[in-house]
């Protein structure tokens, strides 16, 4: 990986701009980790497969209460819950306080939830 970005090196702390890396490959793995296992899991234990239209119209309820969230809501909610970043990744990418980041995406869960109990 470090031979790969070689270029972006500026010469200055070799050690840091390696560690960085390390910790950048170490985030991606457990964000990985964290969502493989369940899939493997429910193949494993042979659960039945719900039937494809029930999946498809879970989906598209999903998406109409996502859509419904106002901008600040929905991206700490995809940052989250689909892209697997953690509160304080979140946190520096969208230059919040983490403390922002756990009561929008504590807010978002919660309108999202109404949405589809309404339904």
């Amino acid at each position: 990986m470090a031979l790969e970005r070689q270029a972006q090196w500026r010469g200055d702390n070799l050690s840091g701009w390696l560690n960085a890396i390390m910790r950048s490959i170490d985030s991606n793995r457990r964000r990985h980790d964290r969502v493989l296992p369940m899939m493997v899991l429910d193949e494993d234990i042979g659960l039945e497969d719900r039937a494809a239209e029930t999946r498809e119209m879970d989906r598209i309820g999903v998406e109409a209460a996502l859509d419904r969230l106002e901008p600040c809501f929905r991206a700490v909610v995809i940052l989250r819950d689909i892209e697997g970043y953690n509160y304080e990744e979140i946190a520096e990418m969208l230059s919040i306080p983490c403390g922002t980041v756990m009561s929008r995406l504590a807010r978002a869960r919660h309108r999202m939830a109404e949405t589809l109990s309404a339904a």
